[in-house]
């Protein structure tokens, strides 16, 4: 599945520097030989974007895996996906 919506996501993400930060961290992924390549990073990424854009049950869904967090909203009256996709290093909340 190509999308237009995810390709441009994609092509304005800066892979490099998110696996900048995961050599700083020494950040492995199990399937991965060490820090990811370039490759595998973009892989993942459009992976997650592709599940939300497909996601039926909700006009909101977040999926993540390795560090990267795929979002997908849609607005009430509004056919139009709202994609975004973002790498997490640390987060907090009051979540019980």
């Amino acid at each position: 599945m190509r999308l237009e919506s995810v390709e441009d996501i994609l092509d304005s993400f800066d892979f490099q520097k998110v696996q900048k930060a995961m050599t700083a961290l020494d950040w492995h992924w199990s399937a991965s030989k060490g820090v990811p390549s370039i490759t595998e990073l973009n892989s993942r990424s459009r992976e997650l974007l592709e599940d939300v854009y497909r996601y039926q049950d909700s006009p909101c869904i977040t999926i993540g895996c390795g560090g990267f967090e795929a979002t997908r909203i849609m607005e009430v009256g509004d056919l139009k996906k709202y994609l975004s996709l973002k790498f997490i290093v640390e987060e907090g909340d009051n979540h019980e």
